[in-house]
């Protein structure tokens, strides 16, 4: 993609963990879209997000401890920071501080770290602290309980501005896209929140994107 995705995008992926930080994102983007010339409407924002349903709430929360952080490695995080940061963590001892320069001298998602620095809190945060915290928290956000319970968290999210649907990222396999299809799915479509069929052939097409024109080449 070339240029900002308030001039190109069509479909943006986030990873708010909260709802009044995904409002506030959602909100900016959409405001940023427009003065872009382009409709807000016809720019769909998602955040990743993780739903474990349970047949009760205990079970459901029980469920997430165990795929969320007890199953979670401690370095998993760091891993996926070194991705995601395009930055060698492995050139640290693990009490090393995560400091500004550090944060600075990364070439990729340098919030990622920033804003888990600052979710972790402290005087001072350390590579240690950073290895030891679950890879999930990086994520957007979680929603756990009975089928009802998620579908209520889910429709806040979407009803209150803070998206335009969702990436659902899966905690386990196999299970955890048929838990949502079994309990989830079915309590969004009988409050309209979730279609009943598809139209079109592609991705583009059931999401309602108009394909952009084409120029020529050599035009």
């Amino acid at each position: 993609m070339v240029g900002p995705p308030s001039r190109r995008a069509e479909l943006i992926f986030t990873g708010d963990p909260g709802l009044e930080v995904a409002r506030s994102h959602y909100a900016d983007q959409k405001e940023r879209i427009g003065e872009a010339g382009r409709d807000p409407a016809a720019v769909r924002i998602c955040p990743m997000a993780y739903a474990v349903v349970g047949e009760s709430e205990a079970h459901a929360k029980d469920r997430e401890a165990l795929f969320l952080n007890d199953l979670v490695h401690p370095m998993a995080s760091l891993t996926l920071l070194s991705e995601l940061m395009n930055y060698d963590f492995a050139q640290h001892d693990l009490d090393d501080p995560v400091t500004g320069e550090l944060i600075a001298s990364a070439s990729g998602i340098r919030g990622l770290v920033q804003n888990l620095r600052t979710h972790i809190g402290g005087d001072t945060v350390t590579v240690r602290d950073l290895a030891g915290h679950r890879a999930t928290l990086l994520q957007g956000p979680r929603f756990v309980g009975t089928g009802e319970q998620v579908a209520d968290q889910m429709a806040d999210w979407f009803e209150s501005g803070a998206c335009d649907g969702f990436v659902l990222a899966a905690t386990h396999l196999p299970g955890a896209f048929e838990d949502v299809v079994r309990m989830v799915v079915p309590e969004l479509q009988r409050r309209g929140l979730f279609r009943t069929g598809y139209d079109g052939a592609s991705l583009r097409e059931h999401l309602g994107l108009q394909r952009p024109a084409c120029t020529p080449v050599g035009a």
